[in-house]
């Protein structure tokens, strides 16, 4: 996850406000996509609250958040285990993680119950209006489905079957494209 730079932050809202009124209001401008400005204005949360705790502090947060232990991360750092755990359990440093879970699921996107619940009530919404985008919403539900049931398995869509290709290289020696 790219942290978010204060300056730069700054610098936009110096430009933007050199901009006449009338280009701030493109609506297919980038900065007027409605996921943008949501994705912005959680960075700048993220800046006030990481504002709030001390760099050392901040650093062990987001650590965390990517998924490193605590002990890890105390070692990492030269501080102990305790330290990190007042970090990662104080007001601020929760209230950091919950931003930062908060971004990452934003960018992440859908998950696939999700997009199953998404696809489901495609298929419900025209099932009598108009039949061919219903079927073709509960065969992209099937083939989510199918998918998910042979990567379980450890294989491939082919009925769970690993294909492996070994080339020999007596039989095919290497070319000049090799």
């Amino acid at each position: 996850m790219t942290t978010f730079d204060m300056t730069e932050y700054e610098e936009d809202c110096e430009e933007t406000k050199l901009l006449p009124p009338e280009a701030l209001l493109i609506p297919n401008h980038p900065a007027n996509d409605d996921y943008l400005r949501d994705v912005a204005m959680l960075k700048r949360l993220i800046v006030t609250s990481s504002n709030k705790m001390t760099p050392k502090h901040v650093e062990m947060v987001k650590k965390y958040h990517l998924g490193k232990r605590k002990v890890d991360i105390a070692t990492e750092m030269n501080v102990t285990a305790a330290t990190v755990g007042r970090a990662t359990t104080s007001e601020n440093g929760k209230k950091l993680l919950a931003l930062l879970k908060h971004l990452a699921l934003l960018i992440e996107g859908p998950r696939d119950g999700q997009r199953r619940h998404f696809l489901w009530r495609i298929a419900l919404a025209n099932e009598l209006k108009d039949p061919r985008v219903a079927i073709s919403a509960v065969a992209e539900i099937n083939k989510m489905t199918h998918q998910d049931k042979a990567l379980e398995l450890g294989g491939n869509s082919l009925g769970g079957n690993v294909v492996q290709i070994v080339i020999n290289n007596d039989n095919f020696p290497r070319g000049a494209l090799d």
